[in-house]
């Protein structure tokens, strides 16, 4: 089992609209859900901009770590942008699950060591993760 899944935020999370966030709630909701069991973390190349919007719509409070480019400096698909989150969550690549929904970070994400979805709609998330994490069911 792992320790950690790390979410990309657009696409994944949220759209982004003129005046900003829209949140793909059952996407936000499954990510609630595993708060139980695992460290949740976000990575993504956003700007800075959207940290208020985050605050207000609760990301900070469900995520132990948010890492956007605009404040980290780094952005995917370069390595140090997933080894730096790893670090800030104390986990393993081993020991992580990455969501994106770009074949590129994804395959990066991989490159470093963790599992990793490649999202593309909701039931084949749900799907993948629980094939992830109970290979015998």
């Amino acid at each position: 089992m792992k320790k950690a899944v790390i979410f990309d935020l657009e696409g994944v999370l949220v759209n982004l609209r003129e005046g900003g966030l829209e949140i793909i709630e059952e996407n936000f909701e499954f990510a609630k859900n595993l708060r139980e069991n695992y460290k949740l973390g976000i990575l993504s190349n956003l700007s800075a901009e959207y940290v208020d919007d985050l605050r207000r719509e609760g990301f900070y409070d469900v995520f132990s770590e948010i890492h956007l480019s605009g404040e980290t400096g780094l952005s995917k698909p370069g390595r140090e942008a997933y080894l730096l989150i790893l670090e800030r969550m104390s986990v393993s690549a081993q020991e992580a699950i990455f969501i994106d929904d770009s074949p590129e970070n994804v395959r990066a994400a991989r490159e470093v060591g963790m599992e990793t979805i490649l999202f593309t709609e909701y039931g084949e998330l749900v799907r993948e993760f629980e094939e992830k994490e109970n290979p015998l069911v």
